[in-house]
């Protein structure tokens, strides 16, 4: 009977750290500090970059921590595909599992994205695609504080978001 209660105890600490803790979903403030969960939003990217991501009623949040994010190169980019029908089988649904060709490199996707962010690192381009059925093409976009998309960058860290309504959704 001890080793129950001693079990149960250990079951309710464990269960009311995670409710006291940040989780997915949040809202982020949109001011350059990384206010994502670390243990439950963050993911590990290549050369040492880590992204996070969360969402809240209204809005999906992206953030990026990346020695190439403060490089301010005209050469470097963020680039993000996002699926709007997530499917059991991730190459279904709609979309397209191509992604979008920079110089010599054309990235094949794991799941069919919807859209594609893209923002260079120096700052004076941003942009968002969405798939038509048979190509990638400009989607219209209001960039900037109060609009459908915001852009932060503070040293190594961007801070990204979209809004709902407006880009998570089917594509077709």
């Amino acid at each position: 009977m001890r080793n129950k209660i001693l079990l149960l105890t250990m079951l309710l600490i464990t269960a009311f750290s995670f409710i006291t803790t940040g989780q997915t979903p949040h809202t982020i403030a949109i001011d350059g500090v990384n206010d994502f969960n670390i243990l439950n939003e963050e993911i590990a990217g290549t050369s040492g970059s880590k992204w996070y991501s969360t969402w809240d009623a209204n809005k999906i949040y992206f953030g990026i921590d990346a020695t190439d994010v403060n490089s301010n190169s005209g050469q470097k980019w963020v680039l993000l595909y996002i699926d709007t029908d997530p499917q059991l089988n991730p190459t279904s649904g709609n979309g397209t599992s191509t992604g979008i060709n920079y110089n010599t490199q054309q990235p094949g996707l794991p799941f069919n994205a919807d859209f594609h962010f893209r923002w260079k690192a120096d700052g004076t381009y941003s942009n968002i695609q969405k798939w038509n059925g048979s190509a990638w093409i400009d989607a219209v976009a209001s960039f900037g504080s109060g609009n459908d998309c915001e852009i932060f960058k503070n040293g190594s860290y961007l801070l990204i978001f979209l809004r709902k309504n407006k880009y998570i959704k089917s594509s077709s």
